[in-house]
């Protein structure tokens, strides 16, 4: 059983009932996520009703990320059934999101050496983190490229990991295009975006020909 740090925000002092129910879940979660290196931080806000919702982070140190929030009557020991069968969802999505982290971090690697060998424009690349918010794993924060020449701006933004047909996505996007890339099989396609119909297995040629469609 993973002995990992549990944070709760100062917010909890002073709503005693609250911080009740967070500190009974803490062998709910260790238990249930099981994962040595995951650290959870609780928090909580106002929904727009004024009710108040429990968020629950969870990170771990392979890159996964998720996010959750929960009613306080989720949490009552009535329902603790109901919270761990969304814990152990939970730790799937914190999982699938680490590897999809280091999946798009590779990919990335590969593209930006193509960037540098393509001849029509040279392009200024940075790497800058986004908020990516799913329905399986709740919010986490991912990598994305910024290519620059002058005023124009290409990204390449990871878009979601739970699709039809794939096992991720990651967007080409510009001013006047944009490309969709999805994982099949540990490869890497050009697909059309309306239907997810396979046109490339994306490869230098085929990246430097999206690059093209930006030239203008």
């Amino acid at each position: 059983m993973t002995t990992a740090q549990i944070q709760i925000s100062d917010a909890f002092q002073s709503e005693p009932t609250l911080l009740e129910l967070v500190r009974n879940s803490e062998s709910i979660l260790q238990s249930e996520i099981d994962i040595a290196s995951a650290n959870f931080e609780w928090s909580m806000h106002k929904d727009y009703r004024n009710r108040t919702v429990l968020d629950l982070s969870i990170k771990d140190s392979f890159d996964g990320e998720a996010h959750a929030s929960f009613a306080p009557v989720e949490m009552e020991e009535d329902n603790f059934e109901h919270f761990m069968s969304h814990l152990k969802s939970l730790k799937g999505a914190l999982i699938q999101v680490g590897e999809w982290k280091r999946k798009v971090n590779s990919l990335f690697e590969v593209l930006q050496d193509w960037i540098r060998t393509y001849a029509r424009k040279k392009w200024i690349i940075n790497e800058e983190a986004i908020e990516v918010n799913e329905r399986a794993s709740g919010q986490y924060h991912i990598s994305a490229l910024k290519l620059q020449n002058g005023t124009q701006e290409i990204w390449v933004k990871p878009i979601a990991i739970w699709i039809v047909g794939a096992h991720g996505r990651v967007d080409v996007i510009g001013d006047i295009s944009r490309f969709s890339l999805v994982l099949k099989s540990d490869e890497w396609h050009v697909v059309n975006d309306d239907i997810l119909k396979i046109l490339h297995q994306l490869d230098e040629r085929v990246f430097h020909k999206i690059l093209s469609a930006f030239d203008g």
